[in-house]
């Protein structure tokens, strides 16, 4: 484990170990922006000016975050569904609007709720996720809620 924190303190630390060479920066940072779907500049907006990622960004930053050994204290007591969910949604295996009309909600805003671990589907709703991820996402060593 690197460290243990918050996402905006595991961010911080994270782009804070790249060099500092403004040509090296740009290369060491590459496969966080990749990875996370954003620009650098958008990136650094996140660390400079203290605005944290919403939406998608969040997910994916969470995730690198994690795949890259920090121990981020939101996943903590994360659903393993739910993380199952997230990592289909970054490996490009599934999408927000597919998720979105597996879960039935009305709103997207909703979905983002739940997919970070603000808001818990009900049990419904958590069984027509299931069978939408073992249909797009067989399970690969993910524990599954009883």
């Amino acid at each position: 484990m690197v460290m243990k924190g918050t996402t905006m303190e595991c961010l911080r630390h994270y782009l804070g170990t790249l060099p500092n060479d403004q040509k090296l920066v740009r290369e060491a940072r590459q496969p966080f922006c990749d990875y996370v779907r954003c620009t650098h500049e958008v990136a650094m907006s996140w660390v400079r000016k203290r605005r944290e990622p919403v939406s998608i960004h969040l997910i994916l930053v969470r995730l690198f975050l994690q795949d890259h050994g920090y121990d981020v204290k939101e996943l903590e007591r994360a659903n393993p569904l739910i993380m199952r969910c997230n990592r289909a949604i970054a490996e490009g295996v599934t999408t927000i609007e597919r998720v979105h009309e597996a879960l039935g909600y009305s709103q997207v805003s909703d979905v983002y709720r739940s997919l970070q671990h603000s808001k818990t589907p009900l049990p419904e709703r958590m069984a027509r996720l299931k069978r939408h991820l073992d249909e797009v996402f067989p399970d690969k060593g993910f524990p599954e809620d009883p």
